[in-house]
């Protein structure tokens, strides 16, 4: 199967500076994934874990500190903004928001409460998803 994303020990290390002192803050730590032909591919993770500094990282929106990005066998870590910006019109990152991105007429099972809301009924649901993702957080 062919690789279209390879990833190698990407890091993305920050540089606070204060009046007082200088601080690292580490965004990404070491990551390293391969994304095949056809696959679907998620970032998951809190709040705060690195995914949308992940994304930007690898299609080099932001420079990563260190590590190797491949994209079709050609590592584009070290190429050059010019060389670069035509093949991000082949990258593409969906940043989800969850309260928008849940259709209130699809039919789910919601691990909480395990309520059912269902899709074409013509009564109204019980409870949205996004509802029950506001309640359940």
């Amino acid at each position: 199967m062919e690789i279209l994303w390879k990833i190698e020990n990407l890091k993305k290390i920050y540089e606070v500076k204060s009046e007082f002192a200088k601080k690292k803050v580490v965004a990404i730590d070491g990551v390293s994934f391969e994304i095949y032909k056809g696959e679907t591919f998620g970032i998951i993770g809190e709040s705060g874990s690195g995914k949308t500094t992940l994304g930007k990282a690898i299609i080099r929106l932001i420079e990563p500190t260190e590590g190797k990005i491949f994209f079709r066998n050609t590592d584009i870590s070290e190429m050059k903004e010019t060389h670069l910006r035509p093949l991000r019109k082949k990258f593409q990152i969906i940043f989800q928001d969850p309260y928008k991105s849940l259709n209130p007429r699809i039919k789910m099972l919601l691990p909480k409460d395990l309520t059912t809301v269902t899709s074409g009924s013509r009564e109204p649901p019980r409870t949205t998803p996004t509802q029950s993702l506001k309640n359940s957080s």
